[in-house]
Formats: structure tokens, sequence, C-alpha cells
């Protein structure tokens, strides 16, 4: 049941994972000056982050654009011009994707490429508005652009954005688009969406909060598991039971141990869990500057390496616990 749990657990957040483990890589490679790397590594973290299965932090989404800016103004090469403007280029998406992008002066300490960059965030935020085409009724279904709710008549400025539906059933579905064709949001929903549904608006949610843990209340409950029908007693054939096996005198120990170890891994895995999806809130209030990101993304980090030990160790310890029984 342990197992089950953590593996429901890191399932739900595996689109997370690779987005922000191939937003990691891309930032080494720029450190490293690994070019092709991180030409990979960037085209796959933007493939991952239209598969997210939460809402895409627009400051995390604008930075696969800022590397690829600073990759290009950097990089040795005959044209030295052609370079510039690649590097702007990448540098106006990113503005695009997130107004407040901030430099990073420890990927690139030059006072002129910083300078460009602040010009180009003012240039964007002057630049034509199009319509994001949110339908007027939308249903239960959630509408995101790049980590920001939008509802009928946004606007939002020319380039490429990130689309992305909360669904009826709480799934998520996204797609990079440029708002230059009709956009069928709500065809992005498999099941569909119905219309007709009024949903009143509800409070920000705080993932932070550790109020539903600690109401007398308890967690919430976990979801039913459909069990086997059992049949009765008297219409049963006897059955003769062989002898029962009985723990030898190391074994116990080690059984209580591993259960004790796997209840651990199971409760660090679904801390792990809500730490990602605050992680990806785009509304957390928690997260006000790259530095927040930056730490919070350690932290999350740190719970899924403790919750894979601890569920390693579970395991091996079951294992040597079912040996020395038999």
């Amino acid at each position: 049941m342990i197992a089950y749990l953590l593996a429901i657990s890191m399932a739900s957040t595996a689109h997370a994972d690779d987005f922000i483990g191939e937003l990691s890589a891309s930032r080494s490679n720029l450190v490293r000056q690994e070019w092709g790397e991180l030409t990979d590594n960037l085209k796959a973290a933007r493939s991952s982050a239209a598969q997210l299965d939460a809402i895409g932090r627009p400051e995390l989404l604008a930075r696969t654009w800022l590397y690829e800016g600073v990759a290009a103004w950097v990089q040795d090469g005959p044209d030295q011009a052609e370079r510039h403007e690649l590097a702007m280029e990448a540098w106006r998406q990113g503005f695009i994707i997130h107004s407040a992008l901030q430099w990073d002066r420890s990927l690139l300490n030059d006072h002129t490429a910083e300078s460009l960059f602040i010009l180009l965030g003012k240039e964007v935020g002057d630049r034509a508005q199009v319509s994001a085409q949110v339908p007027d009724a939308t249903g239960a279904a959630e509408l995101w652009v790049d980590g920001v709710r939008v509802r009928h008549g946004a606007m939002v400025p020319e380039g490429l954005h990130l689309a992305q539906v909360r669904c009826p059933d709480n799934s998520i579905h996204g797609r990079w688009t440029h708002f230059d064709r009709k956009m069928k949001w709500l065809k992005l929903c498999p099941g569909g969406v119905d219309t007709t549904v009024m949903v009143a608006e509800e409070a920000p949610t705080d993932w932070f909060s550790l109020d539903p843990l600690l109401t007398a209340d308890g967690p919430p409950p976990t979801p039913d598991v459909p069990q086997p029908a059992l049949e009765l007693a008297a219409t049963r054939a006897p059955v003769h039971e062989p002898p029962a096996v009985t723990w030898s005198g190391g074994s116990l120990p080690l059984g209580v141990g591993a259960g004790l170890l796997g209840l651990a891994a199971g409760g660090m895995a679904y801390w792990t869990h809500h730490q990602r999806q605050a992680f990806m809130d785009p509304e957390n209030p928690n997260i006000e500057s790259e530095a927040d990101v930056d730490a919070m993304a350690a932290s999350v980090n740190r719970s899924a390496n403790v919750a894979t030990a601890l569920g390693a160790s579970a395991a091996g310890m079951a294992g040597l616990a079912l040996y020395f029984r038999f």
C-alpha cells in the first residue's frame, strides 16, 4: 500500500520533474559552454512545459529564453552582430512570457548586455496586443496563458505563449501558440467541457498551509479502492491450512523497521508532492523573486532525494525480513 501511494505521488508530478530537470540542466550547460547539449535541453524543456501537469510559472518558462539569449551573446563566431541579434530576439520572447524577467549576473556580468536586456523589456511592454481568444463561456474549465489566469476579452503581447487549460476533471493540458490562428481552447480537454455549468470564483489556495493536516478531521481521505467480494465461509469447501510460518527472532524487528521506513517514505513523498505543487503554483505568494524560485527548487529536490532514499531503505529492509523469515 505504501509503495502504491509513493508511486502515485511521484507519477502525478512526472512532467513537472522533467521540466525542472531540463531547465536546471540547461543552466549547467550554459555555465560549461556545452552549446549542443544546451540547445537540446532548452528544446526538451519547452516541450515538457506544454505537457506540464501543473500551471507553469512564468519566470521559469521565460528562463529558457534568457539562457538562449545569453548563449548567443557569449558564443564565439565571425558575425557578432548576427549573434547579438539572436540574443535580443530570445530576450524579447522571454519578456513576452514574463514581463518581470530579471537579468542574471551570475551567468553574464556584462553591462552592455544587461542594459540592452532592460531596454528590450521596456520595448516589449509597448508591443502590440492580440486577443487570447478566450470564449465567453468556459464552464468549469480554467484558462491560463504563461501562468496567468485569463478570462473573456484578455489580451496578450504579440509572440509565442503557453496556453494551458485546467479541465473540469482537474487535469491540465497545454500547447504553445501565437494566437494567430483560431484557438479552440476547450478542445484541449479530452473529455470536453460543459459550458452551461456556472462555477463560483474561489480564493487562491495556500499550498504551504498545514491547516488541513492539523484539523480535527485529519488529513484528506484517500480514494476508496474497490475490494474484491468475499465469499461466505459456509459456501466454500473445507480447506486444510498449512502450518503457519512463524517469524524468526531477527525477521520481526526487520519487518517492523521496514514498515516504519515505508511510512516515513510515504509521508515524505506526500510532502514532496505538495512542495512541487506549490513550486509550480503561479499564484503562490511566498515566491516573489528569482532567489525564492531557486531556494524552493533546491528544497523540492532535497525532499525528493530523501523520499527516494527512505523508500529504497524500506524495500531493502523488507527483503532482509523475508529472507530471515524463511
